[in-house]
């Protein structure tokens, strides 16, 4: 932000800001774009993040947006709701690290409260060298 005049001179003048973006927009519909707007630019996001004493107001925000698309996700489901997830970082992957042992995996779906659960347990079978050399 060289050069640059600051569009909110302190950070309780972003707070303020912020705090009127989240009170006009309704629950399920903020966004990060939406933030990136009352500061002028998803650049100027990032550089008051970046910005001491600014920085944790952003961060908030952010969590904020990302919290009512965890909420949305559980209440609706839906693909688009994942997918904003995973720009917050979040995956649905599993990695799986190997060292040589077998292991026996056992999965079952089980539903609870009309939400269904991946439940699973691991048996580590070694393998025993039985050459006699």
């Amino acid at each position: 932000m060289a050069g640059r005049p600051l569009k909110f001179k302190t950070p309780q003048e972003l707070e303020k800001a912020m705090d009127v973006y989240f009170n006009k927009t309704p629950f399920g519909e903020y966004t990060v774009t939406g933030l990136a707007l009352v500061i002028g630019s998803k650049q100027l996001l990032s550089d008051y993040e970046e910005r001491e004493g600014y920085g944790e107001i952003v961060r908030m925000a952010r969590l904020r947006v990302e919290n009512s698309y965890e909420i949305s996700l559980r209440k609706d489901g839906g693909s688009n709701n994942i997918f904003a997830l995973k720009n917050f970082g979040w995956n649905d992957k599993q990695e799986i690290e190997h060292n040589g042992s077998a292991i026996s995996l056992t999965f079952e779906n089980k539903s609870k409260d009309g939400i269904n659960y991946i439940t699973g347990e691991a048996n580590k079978q070694t393998k025993r060298n039985t050459n006699t050399t």
